[in-house]
């Protein structure tokens, strides 16, 4: 996934528009079109609806801001995993309150556990492991109190469903909003080990052409240096050997430079007779004791 692919829509920004209208668009379309009929409903009291519809509105807002951040990329600096927006968490807490509060009043056993399943399923998103665990069974065995506890004072016969489905929507909500989210996480995870391998990748080849710099640079001006010490000395005793030794130490100075552009243009190719040729070639004469 290159950085082009992503914008263009068809990297890590592809996937996560993706996830978004799978998860948060999820949510806010379940919650709209199901309470909203309901509200429509001509046995729905007056004084029922618009207490709903704020609550409706807040739900839906607030489920799509928290999923929306739990979408965020973490930061591979920070302290740690991504956290909810607190305000956020309340106000949704508060809504579904009132989205289940007034239809359990109604006995409308199918609907009132919608709200409070899509906000379990939020915060499941945002913990991991047995503390996911404990949330979620937690609230599926709490989810069959409520609709029990008022069927049984109804006396309605529908005891059962009143308190089963419940919490099997609230076990299906979760599972259809976690999913994404692991294909999500799964993915950033993989977003972050690539670019660590392109990291390591850079670090690598700086380090070898760090070394073949060295490598050639530190030859070459060793020999350099030792040449034009010999042919500081010899300028008096013997000045024919001492511009031999400076021509050496001009063609010494041409093979760095040429083997340096070599290097970074990155077309250096050394086999084991150039090296050897080389060493002996550039190797001093040794001095010959004026008599």
């Amino acid at each position: 996934m290159r950085d082009g692919e992503s914008e263009r829509g068809t990297g890590l920004t592809g996937f996560r528009r993706y996830t978004w209208w799978a998860v948060p668009g999820t949510a806010v379309l379940c919650l709209l079109p199901l309470y909203g009929g309901w509200l429509l409903d001509g046995d729905v009291p007056a004084w029922a609806r618009a207490p709903a519809v704020a609550a409706l509105a807040v739900a839906a807002v607030a489920s799509a801001v928290l999923l929306s951040a739990r979408l965020a990329p973490p930061d591979p600096d920070g302290p740690g995993p991504v956290r909810p927006p607190r305000g956020w968490l309340f106000a949704a807490v508060a809504a579904t309150a009132v989205l289940a509060i007034l239809p359990l009043l109604r006995q409308n056993y199918g609907l009132w556990g919608l709200a409070p399943a899509v906000t379990v399923a939020i915060g499941a998103t945002y913990l991991t492991g047995r503390r996911r665990l404990l949330l979620v069974a937690g609230a599926v065995v709490l989810a069959t109190l409520p609709g029990g506890a008022v069927s049984l004072a109804a006396g309605d016969g529908e005891f059962a469903y009143a308190a089963l489905f419940p919490a099997g929507l609230i076990a299906f909500t979760v599972w259809i909003l976690l999913g994404p989210l692991w294909a999500w996480d799964v993915a950033g995870r993989l977003d972050r080990a690539r670019r660590l391998e392109a990291e390591v990748a850079v670090k690598d080849e700086r380090l070898r052409f760090a070394a073949d710099l060295h490598d050639i640079q530190g030859h070459h001006l060793q020999v350099i240096a030792l040449k034009s010490e010999l042919a500081a000395r010899l300028a008096e005793r013997d000045p024919a050997r001492a511009a031999a030794e400076m021509r050496d130490v001009r063609q010494l100075s041409a093979d760095a430079l040429r083997d340096t552009r070599a290097v970074v243009h990155g077309y250096r190719r050394t086999t084991l007779d150039d090296e050897i040729a080389n060493a002996t070639r550039c190797s001093p004469r040794p001095t010959s004791t004026p008599g």
